[in-house]
């Protein structure tokens, strides 16, 4: 029963990987979206010495911006890197931090978890048919070597 409960791992894991190419894709996009209105919104602080390093201003290049919302989404992140000289900005990225959070943390974790288990109960139903298959096909292999 060892080989029957490995097909179904190997069949699991393909198929989560096969429905969860549109939600990465979603998900890129959403990224994407954020970060861009990150360095929208912190990028030109007049107020902030150029002589700042990329860990205490990340947003302050596309290339930063991209792996801070990286960063955010693992929840690597500092509130420092939301100050701006003007209160107002500073009130919007911390605004737009939040709803960010929301976003793909507690949503995109509901859905990624309801793929898994979608694609898990189809894997399940069709785990024993390939797990024959393959076994009678091994077995003709066999019988056509003659061992």
């Amino acid at each position: 029963m060892l080989n029957m409960k490995f097909a179904l791992y190997v069949i699991s894991l393909f198929q989560i990987l096969v429905d969860i190419r549109a939600f990465l894709f979603i998900l890129t996009i959403v990224m994407a979206m954020f970060a861009s209105m990150f360095f929208f919104i912190l990028s030109d602080d007049d107020e902030i010495d150029d002589d700042d390093d990329e860990e205490e201003r990340p947003f302050r290049t596309v290339s930063g911006s991209a792996m801070s919302i990286f960063r955010m989404t693992v929840g690597n992140f500092r509130l420092e890197w939301f100050e701006h000289s003007s209160s107002l900005r500073s009130s919007l990225a911390i605004d737009l931090f939040v709803a960010y959070m929301f976003t793909v943390f507690i949503l995109s974790i509901n859905v990624l978890i309801a793929v898994v288990s979608d694609s898990y109960d189809f894997a399940l139903l069709r785990a024993r048919k390939i797990f024959l298959l393959t076994r009678l096909e091994l077995a003709g292999e066999s019988e056509a070597l003659g061992i």
